[in-house]
């Protein structure tokens, strides 16, 4: 007999963590091919990585086969329009048994998830008037049920203070003269985004602007962060650019560097790590077998998923299949 529990146990949005409780004896069972929606309104912030955790257990103990959730983030802009997605990027085997849930989670950049237009433009709310939503599918390919007790969700989702996104441009500061500290900090950051060594010309000239907007800037992090916002604007930043000097053949190889930077955007969509920028400037990238041992790694590497889900959402356009609704 299934009755509604009137959302007792439901949280509103806290700046603090409540305590997590016991289990619970009101739970969503999630049978194999079905799913649950939890709608979030307008709680979760623009920006920054979404924690959802959820206490599961497998809803039987008979069988071999285990029970397997996705999760999917969706928005709904209107009645007729919906549109939901998998932003969880794997499948989680539920293997806690009956009775003896654990916790899974899935952390997701919030700037990946199918945002709703306009969640800025008018208040957000229950389904079906414009919202946010997450969706928890039981993908199993055979007939196995999951127990979900608990559900939570943190966004920003930060495990430190200031998060790591943050240490990693404003490292630990070791000299007091701000003009000194801010020229480590462009050096690193225009090194690692144009993906080569920066000379001091090109340096200098960042650290001129700084200078000139310092004096209308509140503190150094707000001068900052505009002169790095003009390293991003770039073409050195947007584009693959080979740094030829006049006279150089039209069919010259790619340097180390620029065969690394190549290497990481075409399988990572993203820049290169240490270990591949090392082994870039050591000379040892265009070695066959460093090449070879450096695309095995970089495969194996979870990032590696992103150039498939990019080639067949966005270039091959198939991403315009989440909004076609099948009879």
């Amino acid at each position: 007999h299934w009755s509604y529990g009137g959302a007792k146990y439901a949280w509103k949005p806290a700046a603090e963590r409540p305590a997590v409780p016991a289990v619970l004896s009101d739970v969503v069972i999630i049978p194999a091919n079905q799913k649950f929606k939890v709608d979030v309104g307008d709680g979760l912030p623009d920006t920054g990585i979404m924690r959802v955790r959820i206490r599961a257990a497998r809803a039987s103990s008979e069988g071999k086969h285990l029970p397997t959730v996705r999760l999917h983030f969706g928005n709904q802009a209107s009645n007729d329009s919906r549109v939901s997605v998998d932003v969880g990027g794997r499948d989680i085997t539920i293997d806690a048994p009956p009775g003896k849930p654990r916790f899974y989670h899935w952390d997701v950049p919030l700037t990946e998830a199918p945002r709703n237009a306009f969640r800025h433009i008018q208040k957000l709310g229950q389904l079906p008037n414009p919202a946010e939503f997450l969706e928890l599918r039981n993908t199993s390919s055979t007939p196995v049920a999951l127990v979900i007790d608990y559900v939570e969700i943190i966004a920003p989702a930060l495990d430190q203070w200031p998060p790591e996104s943050h240490t990693r441009i404003f490292h630990e500061r070791k000299t007091a003269d701000e003009k000194t500290y801010a020229r480590e900090v462009i050096s690193r950051f225009m090194a690692r985004t144009w993906r080569r060594p920066v000379s001091d010309t090109e340096v200098n000239q960042k650290l001129a602007l700084y200078a000139k907007l310092r004096p209308q800037c509140e503190d150094f992090q707000e001068a900052m962060v505009e002169v790095l916002a003009s390293v991003l604007a770039s073409p050195k930043f947007l584009y693959l650019i080979r740094a030829d000097e006049e006279g150089t053949p039209a069919n010259r190889r790619v340097t180390d560097l620029e065969l690394a930077a190549r290497l990481a955007f075409f399988l990572w969509s993203s820049l290169p790590d240490a270990e591949l920028l090392a082994s870039a400037k050591h000379g040892k990238l265009s070695d066959a077998k460093v090449l070879e041992q450096q695309a095995k790694r970089m495969l194996a590497d979870p990032r590696a998923a992103r150039f498939a889900r990019h080639y067949t959402r966005q270039w091959l356009g198939m991403d315009q299949l989440e909004f076609v609704k099948i009879d």
